[in-house]
Parts: structure tokens; sequence; C-alpha cells
């Protein structure tokens, strides 16, 4: 135990500090154990690969050997990937949040050996900074604290946890129901945040809305109403810094209102989400803008985020080299030293590059106000950019396959895939499918990632079960293949077992069971930077309730309504913190909408399916494959040997349908 033990971790952010003079440990009973031998508290630190201020920590105390020295003497020191155990990471934060009214990475938190918090705190400089105390002086009134008042941590310790194990109950019951007026007096409340002059919600920094985006998008084609909104927000985040003028994607957010600077992390998941609202977007709109971000998106994680496994990885760091922003900014002169100077003034003109810049050191990060004049130079252009870009140093990728963000990914492949007629995405959707179900699913249960094609020892969590579920089931819509359907369904079965609360029906924890006993359960059906695991439960078994065999049709409806109904208070009093929840309920208020073309080898019903998925709201189901071949498809032949449409809402469907135009009708009414 006296060494750093992170060399053969399956997290890159873990074997960041392998070398480290602090004897690191991976959280785990041995790690606890020794710190009730040694009597001494766990100094907990909690980072991930990206980010930037965890790096600055590193580098100024945890690569310091008198820093580490102390740490070693007086703590035993663990160190957790938070994307690999957000267990961890979120009964942690909620503590660092309770504490100290605010959250964040790099985390530090002091725990007794049992487990539970008594001083927790973000960043700590090495010098004097702001009036914080250095590292080293919290090191050291910790220790003090710990030897002469052990009566007032193991006071602060109790409260701590009894309040966070208070904070983890189950969403409330509430006597209004799910309904057409709840979901509009929802979407009114998260219009009055909009930020009207440059796009988006609320004020800096702003993230990218990509669950509000969805859930306003499904809302329209219910209502007719805000489509503008989603519009206004798409066009400035995909015209601003936060986009990749020339390689595509998404970073994580803006420092500032108007989507000028980023934050220069790249996340998969971000990327999943906002490729499936551009796609949809684009299906609603025919948007060229929309069309334009959604494929590049798409082909950014391909090109720069796929692993040789097939699974897609975690993220780009903020930094290059220690400094945010190197690989991106440029100045006029940089634009014009590679392109020549006509080309070259075009550009920074194009890109919005002046001499006062948009960033550090008079740079400027690429925006793109106004669609160029000339798209067959402005492709020259940017491929030339992105040319020279591909030689300066580049930002490290997290190479971790984190499984629920893995199936985002192919869930926003497939849909946009479907939408822009690209078979190869959603055959890139299936060999990830592929790799998750061979590499992450161990006897029946999911782990939460892979690192080099070999999979981590940390159990999934509710996500991961519920957004590959959503997956699988986006491709079964895709491709006809009932083995994605049934993949799916074994994973949600194991779900209902192991996730569920027998004592508040419809509420979900988001450890398993039989999980790593940690101080609370963790449960947190809110919305964040991700889908929450119960709202992409509730997404899965909404789908399965209209594609299963009958005999389970009940069970599933049934878990996905009591869902919903403990989303209610969430829907009610803070839309915003429920996006995915209210993208769900839209799709439940439509029915779901089914529709199901029966088809032969001689009708396969191409025009129908087209039809059906390019006018179907978002979350409707639709397949097409031959009768029998599929529960859904149980019962449903074509009529007179011709492909067949069957529309369903809910349980009431309509006559079949045999011709374009009739589908079309049915679908409009």
């Amino acid at each position: 135990m006296h060494r750093n033990v992170l060399g053969d971790a399956s997290s890159p952010y873990l074997r960041q500090h392998a070398d480290n003079p602090v004897h690191w440990q991976e959280w785990g009973a041995e790690a606890l154990d020794w710190a009730k031998s040694r009597d001494v508290p766990i100094l907990l630190s909690v980072g991930y690969a990206s980010c930037h201020w965890c790096h600055v920590m590193a580098h100024e105390s945890f690569e310091d050997a008198a820093t580490a020295d102390i740490m070693n003497e007086h703590f035993v020191c663990i160190k957790v990937d938070r994307e690999e155990r957000p267990d961890i990471d979120a009964v942690y934060m909620n503590a660092t949040q309770a504490m100290t009214g605010q959250g964040g990475w790099p985390m530090t938190c002091f725990l007794t050996p049992s487990g539970e918090p008594f001083y927790c705190g973000t960043y700590y400089p090495s010098q004097p900074r702001g009036g914080m105390p250095t590292f080293t002086q919290l090191l050291g009134a910790i220790n003090d604290t710990w030897a002469n008042r052990r009566d007032e941590v193991h006071h602060a310790a109790s409260a701590v946890t009894e309040a966070l194990q208070r904070n983890t109950q189950a969403l409330p019951e509430t006597e209004r129901s799910l309904s057409p007026e709840l979901l509009n007096a929802a979407a009114s409340r998260v219009i009055a945040d909009e930020d009207i002059a440059f796009g988006g919600f609320g004020a800096a920094p702003k993230f990218p809305p990509a669950a509000i985006m969805e859930a306003l998008l499904r809302h329209y084609e219910r209502t007719g109403n805000y489509l503008e909104t989603v519009e206004r927000t798409a066009e400035a985040m995909a015209r601003g810094g936060i986009y990749d003028q020339l390689a595509g994607g998404f970073s994580r957010y803006s420092v500032d209102a108007e989507w000028v600077v980023p934050h220069f992390e790249k996340m998969l998941y971000d990327n999943a989400l906002l490729l499936r609202a551009y796609a949809h977007l684009a299906r609603v709109t025919s948007s060229p803008l929309a069309t334009r971000i959604a494929t590049e998106t798409a082909e950014f994680l391909l090109h720069d985020l796929r692993t040789e496994h097939g699974g897609f990885a975690s993220a780009f760091d903020a930094d290059t080299e220690g400094v945010e922003g190197l690989t991106y900014v440029w100045t006029s002169q940089e634009l014009i030293d590679t392109l020549g100077l006509e080309d070259g003034m075009w550009a920074a003109s194009l890109f919005d590059v002046g001499t006062t810049g948009t960033f550090e050191g008079r740079t400027s990060v690429l925006q793109l106000p106004e669609d160029p004049d000339d798209f067959e130079r402005f492709d020259r252009v940017r491929n030339t950019l992105l040319s020279h870009r591909n030689t300066r140093p580049q930002p490290e990728r997290d190479d971790k396959v984190v499984t629920a963000w893995n199936g985002l990914a192919i869930t926003a492949l497939v849909e946009s895939g479907l939408a822009f007629n690209k078979p190869t995405w959603i055959a890139a959707a299936e060999t990830t499918a592929k790799y998750l179900l061979d590499q992450h699913l161990i006897a029946g249960r999911l782990r939460r990632s892979s690192l080099d094609g070999t999979v981590g020892a940390a159990a999934g969590v509710l996500e991961d079960y519920a957004a590959l579920a959503v997956g699988l089931l986006a491709l079964f819509q895709a491709t006809g293949n009932d083995t994605w359907r049934r993949e799916a369904e074994n994973l949600i079965d194991t779900a209902l077992v192991h996730f569920s609360d027998p004592n508040a029906e419809g509420s979900w924890f988001d450890s398993a069971d039989d999980a790593d006993a940690l101080i609370t359960r963790p449960r947190d059906p809110l919305d964040g930077a991700t889908p929450s695991g119960a709202s992409t439960l509730t997404e899965a078994l909404l789908a399965l309730s209209v594609v299963t065999d009958p005999a389970k049709t009940d069970q599933y409806a049934a878990a996905a309504s009591r869902s919903l109904a403990r989303a209610v208070v969430a829907l009610q009093q803070a839309p915003r913190s429920a996006g995915h929840w209210f993208a769900v309920a839209e799709a439940a208020q439509h029915g779901p909408l089914q529709v199901v073309v029966s088809a032969t080898d001689d009708s396969p019903g191409d025009a129908l399916v087209s039809d059906a998925r390019r006018s179907a709201p978002g979350g409707a189901i639709v397949v097409a494959a031959e009768v029998d071949s599929t529960p859904l498809l149980h019962d449903r032949p074509p009529v007179d040997g011709h492909a067949t449409a069957y529309v369903c809402r809910g349980f009431v469907c309509d006559t079949p349908r045999t011709t374009q135009e009739g589908l079309r009708q049915a679908l409009s009414t």
C-alpha cells in the first residue's frame, strides 16, 4: 500500500497521476481498511481527464515531493475518476455542495476511515491566492483537527452523512397528473428563461441545452409552438466559438453569454446529444445550417472520437500542453500566413478574427456570424486551415469508452443516419453496440467502461443500462433486426430488478442494489449535463411497452407511467432541470406514436418508411420488417401483397394504409 498503484488503472485520468510521488490508491475496501488500520483520514481527490483545474492542482501539488510527503504521512490518498465512478462522485459532490454552497472539479474531500465526509472543497492553490488557504495549510489544519479534536470531526461527519441520506429521497408524489396542460406550462416556464438576444437560456457560463432543444422540438410537433426558440439557440451555437468551425463538434460550454469563447474540452456526451437535436431540427425544418452542423458533428464523432475497437472515446482535453485553446485559436496574421493574403483576409472577415482578438493574447476563437457567399471557397479555406491546425500540438484524448455515453452516440448516429440517408452511420452504431454487448456485458451485468479493449471493474450504473437500451431500440427501428430489441429488453429487465426503489414506485436509484456500499445510495432524478438515468430508463420503458411481446406490455407501460408520474413535480417546478423528462413526456403525450410497416421482399415499403420517419414526431416508434418477425409485427400482414403501414397511438390503432397518401393522412389526424 505504500506506493502509487494507479499505473494499471482502467482510467486514463488515474494513469495521469501514476507518476505522482503521492501513494495514490483506487477506491475500494482495501484502501478504506488501510485508513482504519492506520487511524488516519482519507484524502479523496475526484476529477476527470479533460478537467483544466484538475491538471493545475496536479502540477502544483500532487507532483511536488514535499507536498506528497505530507499527504502520504498523514492520510490515505484515494484518486477517483468521476466518469468511471459516477456513484462516488455523486455522493461526495452532494457533500461538497452542502458544505460550501458550490461544487466542481477537482473535488477534494476529507473522510473518516468509514467514508463519512467532514471537510470538502474543490481546488486549493499551492501559493496564497484570493484569501484561499494553500493546499499544504489545509493539510496541516485537517491533520491537527483529526489529532486533537476528533470528537468534532465525528460530529460533523455524522451530521453531513445524515443530511445526505435525507436528501436522496424519491421525488414526491403529487395529485396532478401528466397532461397537455402541464407540458404547455412547462414549455412556457422554459421559454421565459430564453436569452432572445444571444440564444440559449440564462446567463454566462452557457451550456448547450440539448435536452431542452429536443423537448421543445417534440412540443412543437404537438402544439406548433416555440420552434423559433430552438432555431435561435441552434443557430447561435453553430455560429459561435463553442462550435469548432474547422473540424466540427461542440466544446463543453461557453464562458460568455454570446457563445464566443468556449471551455475547450469536447465531450462525447455533448456531441451525441447535440447531434440528435440538430438532426431532429433539420428533419423538421430542412434547415441547411442544421443539416450541415449535424453532418459535421456526426463526422467528428466518427473521425475524431472513434477508437480502434469500435467504441467512442470520452473526451478531448480542455488544455494542450497545459494551455487552454493552444490548438484552436488564431490571429489574423496566422490566417494570412497559412492562406495567403487574399484568402487570409477573406477568412479573417468571415471568421470574425480581428486585431484585438476574442481570447488571450489578442488571439481569436473562430466564429461564423454569417454564411459565406462562396461555399466552395469556404470548404477549401477550412480544409487548409484544418490541415495547418493539425500540425500544432493537439489536446490529449481520453480513450475511456463509457457505456452510457456510447449508448447516446448510438441513438444519435441511428436517428441522424435515418434522417440524412447515411447507412454508414447506422453501420457504425451497430459496430459500437456489438462492442458494448461483447465487452461490457459480463454475465448479464454491464460494466461502466473499458480502455484499449479491456473492460474495467466498475459496475454499470442506471444510465448505462438505460442509454444502451435506448440505443439498441433505435437500431431495432432502423434495421428491423429483433436481436437488438431482445438485448434491450434484457438490459431493462435487469435494471428493473436492481435499480428500482421498492418503497417508492416509479423511483430509481442510480447504483444497483448489489453495488459497492457507500454512505448513501445515490439517486438524482433530475437531468444535468446528460439525461438522468431515471428519465432515460423511462424513455426505454415507453418504447418497450409498444414493441415487446404483449405479455410484457402492461409491465413496461405501467413502469413508464409510474416514472412519469414521479417527474410531474420536476416538470412543474424546475422544467429546465428536467429537459429529458420533458422530451419523454411529450413522446408519451403523442401516444406514443407507432408506425409499423409490414413488408415483403417484393414490396419492402421503402416509400412508406421514409414518409413515416420524416413525418413522425420525435420519440415515435417506426419499424419496418416482415410479418411475425418481431412482436410488433404479429398479426400485421401486408394487405393484398402490398407493404402496409399500421399506425397506432398508444393502444388505439388506425386502419391499415398501403399508400403514401393514406399514411400521411393517418399521421396528420
